[in-house]
């Protein structure tokens, strides 16, 4: 048995008439019988509140007083509360794994290749995506910076050997080609900037 009642009391919808969409009335659904419930994250009536009680016996004869569902509430505020909680753990657990153990996990989980897997990842986890691609400009750039050391190591390695025989009173232009035959391996790392 499903009763309505038409509406426009501000005590029941917490706040006043002039916020019902386009001033129209509410409708309250007062009795009836439900046979399946579903969470969604965007309701079509966000204005709407229920209270749901739940049974897993018969109802007993007589009603709570006011004292038994102030504590009822109370109970689930904490078991609210502690679910939250257990949420925010499980959101920090999830944001500390990096994203290439996230691409390892979805392609254990849905048997994927690791492309398919870190497209997957990408979508699934943006943040880490984004810390992934941060992290890679900087490995990126650290190694720059260490093939240009190196670089410069193997540019002063070379040179060490021409000043040597420049010390043993060849010119520099003879003691670079001198180098470049002595000393080839060198010479084509100097040369190709490796």
């Amino acid at each position: 048995m499903t009763q309505f009642q038409k509406t426009l009391d501000p005590a029941i919808f917490l706040g006043n008439a002039d916020d019902t969409p386009h001033g129209k009335s509410k409708t309250i659904m007062t009795e009836f019988s439900i046979s399946e419930i579903s969470s969604v994250d965007r309701p079509a009536q966000t204005l709407a509140i229920a209270t749901i009680m739940k049974s897993a016996g018969p109802l007993p004869h007589e009603p709570l007083s006011i004292e038994q569902l102030k504590a009822g509430v109370a109970n689930l505020a904490t078991r609210f509360d502690a679910l939250r909680e257990q949420k925010a753990q499980k959101e920090a657990e999830v944001m500390e794994k990096t994203f290439n153990e996230r691409v390892d996990e979805i392609a254990k989980r849905d048997g994927c290749s690791r492309l398919l897997a870190m497209s997957k990842a990408r979508r699934e986890a943006p943040e880490a995506f984004a810390k992934y691609q941060d992290e890679g400009e900087a490995v990126y750039q650290k190694g720059l910076l260490e093939k240009s050391a190196r670089r410069e190591s193997r540019n002063e390695a070379f040179n060490d050997r021409v000043a040597e025989l420049r010390q043993l009173g060849h010119s520099r232009l003879e003691s670079l080609r001198m180098a470049r035959k002595r000393f080839a391996k060198e010479f084509v790392e100097y040369q190709n900037g490796i």
